[in-house]
Formats: structure tokens, C-alpha cells, sequence
């Protein structure tokens, strides 16, 4: 005798849809890969969305130091002209030497990079700590909020 097959068979034992990703988000390495990827992600569209710029006083005076650090290892400068323009970042000594405001450990940073990548590596430098940033403000989250 020939029969029919079953057209409806037996539903598949397993875990459901999704059951892999809700316990991995549960381990203890889930929720730290899944602020990696945040952050990463994070930097690629301040990469590719906005556009390096230095657009304050403030920030020319980073820069300017940094460039200085950078190619000449040093701080300071002098001016070269009394009609060179030095913006209001600049402490002028009494031996007509201009010192920056600001403490150089931002533009150490830019400086490192400017040496290993020039100036665009230099602008990268600000969108990698706002990445960073994300992930480090995942850590203080996680200690506030527990596990």
C-alpha cells in the first residue's frame, strides 16, 4: 500500500530563533564586544560623515603647537615679522618669545600622529577619542547600572 507523505513534519527540536544572540548578549564578554563594535562603528561614520576641520581659535592653538612639537620639537616660537599675525592663544615673554595657553598634552597627541601620518592623521585624532569616549562611557554605565 502507498501512502501520502506527511506534509506537515514534526517541528525541528533546537533553540529558537534568536536564542544565540540574547545568551551571548547575557555572557560576560557579550555586552564588551557589543561596545567595541558600537565605538568602532561610531568612528567609521565620524570618518566618513564629517570633516576634519580646525574652525576656532582654540583649536588653531592646539594645532599650532602640535605642529611645532611636531616638526620642530618645541613649543614656542618667535615671530618673524612685526606684521605676522599671533592670535590671542600666544603669551608673548619678555624676549619676544610666544608661548601657547594651553598645556600640550592634546597636542602631543596630535604631534604623534602628525609624525606618522601628517596632518590628516593628526585631525583623526579628535573623531578616535569621541570613539573612545563611547566605550569608556560604556564601562562607567556598566559600573553604575551593575551587571
Amino acid at each position: 500500500m502507498i501512502t501520502a507523505p506527511d506534509v506537515n513534519p514534526p517541528a525541528a527540536s533546537g533553540p529558537e530563533p534568536g536564542a544565540a544572540l540574547a545568551e551571548f548578549c547575557q555572557s560576560a564578554r557579550g555586552p564588551l564586544f557589543l561596545a567595541i563594535v558600537l565605538a568602532v562603528v561610531h568612528f567609521a561614520w565620524l570618518r566618513f560623515h564629517s570633516a576634519p576641520a580646525i574652525m576656532s581659535p582654540d583649536a588653531n592653538g592646539y594645532v599650532v603647537q602640535a605642529r611645532l612639537l611636531a616638526e620642530a620639537g618645541r613649543t614656542w616660537f618667535a615671530a618673524e615679522s612685526s606684521a605676522q599675525y599671533i592670535g590671542m592663544h600666544w603669551l608673548e615673554t619678555t624676549d619676544g618669545v610666544f608661548h601657547s595657553r594651553y598645556p600640550a598634552g592634546l597636542p602631543l597627541l596630535f604631534a604623534a600622529a602628525w609624525k606618522l601620518g601628517g596632518l590628516d592623521a593628526a585631525l583623526l585624532v579628535n573623531p578616535l577619542l569621541a570613539s573612545a569616549t563611547v566605550l569608556l562611557v560604556f564601562f562607567l554605565a556598566r559600573r553604575l547600572a551593575g551587571g
